[in-house]
This record gives structure tokens, C-alpha cells and sequence, in this order.
């Protein structure tokens, strides 16, 4: 019993003196339904690794999403669906401080994946439209990590930059017996007329049960945000 106290108290009196462990939770999404939870992990003196896993909640958010959907054109939301988001990052601490504390630059590298029921009207027939949308995104982020009475983690990363690779994807369905979804190709292709970067892109693939669009499209990607947390 002694000796398990005594291993107990080393242990204790070690992490007084060592953070090489961090687990944060995110707190500017939530607004927006997004949970995201962050381990980072003491590499060197000067580099560390964090992961985070993320799931998004639409029905738990403040935005009112149907206003931003919302379209003259027909197109008009109906049901947002769950979505997932995961990424890593190596973070290297410049200056003086030991990691994890200090200003760090970080290369990233991420995953977003999202879906959502969408209605639209062409031609007077009402279509569902199960749209997903995911992206692999690659960048740095530039922040800086406090860590308070050697315990409370704060880490505000508050620039960063990259390119995203975004596939939406877009299924047409209708109750009508027997479409001819091919009817319906050249209204979808209708929408990015004029926009000849998105309109090479787009795929279109009728069949028999449905219409399919794709949209697989470079776009600069931001990466933003503040968690807060535990050192030990």
C-alpha cells in the first residue's frame, strides 16, 4: 500500500512540473452546432501533434439556416443532416517557451464531411435533392497557446490559410414513375452558365432511378477558432 502511495505521489509531483499532454474542447463553432474535441501531444521542447475529431449538429445551432437556403429559384431547404470533421496538425513553437506554450506555426491537414435534403423545382416537378458535400483541405494556421497556472489550456488560432479539394454531390429524385431524369440535365447545367471555371467541372450522370452532379472544385480554405482545456 505504501508503495502504491508513493508511485501515486511521484507521479502527482512529475505532472506539477510537465504538460506533455493537452486535451481541449472547441468553443467558437458551437454556435454554429459544431463539437469538436483536441489532443495535442508533446513531440520535442519546441513541436507537438494535435488531433481533432468534430461532429456537427445542425439542430443545435443558433444560424437560421432555412433563410440562407432560402431562393427564387425554387431551391429550398428541408432537412439538414448530421456531419463529421477530423483533423491534424503539427505544430511548431517558436521563441523561448517550451511546447506547449508560445506562438506556433502549423501545417494542417483536414477532413469535412457534410449532408443535407434539399427540394427544387424544375420544369414544375418537385425534386428531392440528397446533397453531401466533402473536402480535403491542406494548409498552416499561426496561433498561440496559454497555458494558465500550469493547467488550464487556452489555444487561439487565429490565422490560417490553405486550398480545400470540395466535392459536392447532388442525387435528383422525383415520385414520378418513369422520369426521364436526362430531361433535367440542362437546368441543372443552366445554373453555372457563364461561370466557365465551375461549368468544365460539373458532371452530370442520368439514369433510370435518378440524376447525379458533381462539382469537384479547388477552393482557398480558412482555418480559425479557440478551444480551451486541460494540461497534464
Amino acid at each position: 500500500m505504501k508503495k502504491i502511495i508513493l508511485f501515486f505521489l511521484i507521479l502527482v509531483s512529475l505532472s506539477a512540473y510537465s504538460q506533455d499532454n493537452v486535451i481541449k474542447i472547441g468553443i467558437s463553432g458551437v454556435g454554429y452546432g459544431d463539437f469538436a474535441l483536441n489532443y495535442e501531444r508533446v513531440i520535442t521542447p519546441h513541436s507537438a501533434m494535435n488531433l481533432t475529431v468534430g461532429y456537427l449538429n445542425p439542430n443545435a445551432s443558433l444560424i437560421d439556416f432555412d433563410n440562407l437556403f432560402s431562393s427564387s429559384g425554387g431551391v429550398e431547404l428541408n432537412k439538414l443532416k448530421s456531419g463529421f470533421h477530423a483533423s491534424v496538425d503539427y505544430k511548431f513553437y517558436v521563441g523561448k517557451k517550451l511546447a506547449p506554450r508560445g506562438f506556433y506555426v502549423a501545417p494542417y491537414l483536414r477532413y469535412f464531411h457534410y449532408s443535407m435534403l434539399l427540394n427544387d423545382e424544375i420544369g414544375g416537378d418537385l425534386f428531392d435533392v440528397n446533397t453531401t458535400i466533402s473536402s480535403v483541405g491542406l494548409g498552416f494556421q499561426i496561433g498561440y497557446h496559454w497555458v494558465v497556472y500550469d493547467r488550464i489550456s487556452i489555444d487561439w488560432y487565429f490565422f490560417g490559410v490553405g486550398a480545400e479539394y470540395l466535392i459536392p454531390k447532388l442525387v435528383y429524385t422525383t415520385d414520378k414513375n418513369n422520369f426521364d431524369y436526362s430531361t433535367i440535365v440542362g437546368d441543372v447545367r443552366e445554373v453555372f452558365t457563364g461561370w466557365d471555371y465551375f461549368e468544365k467541372r460539373l458532371k452530370t450522370n442520368p439514369s433510370a432511378d435518378n440524376m447525379t452532379a458533381k462539382l469537384p472544385t479547388f477552393f482557398p480554405g480558412i482555418k480559425t477558432g479557440l478551444t480551451i482545456g486541460f494540461a497534464f
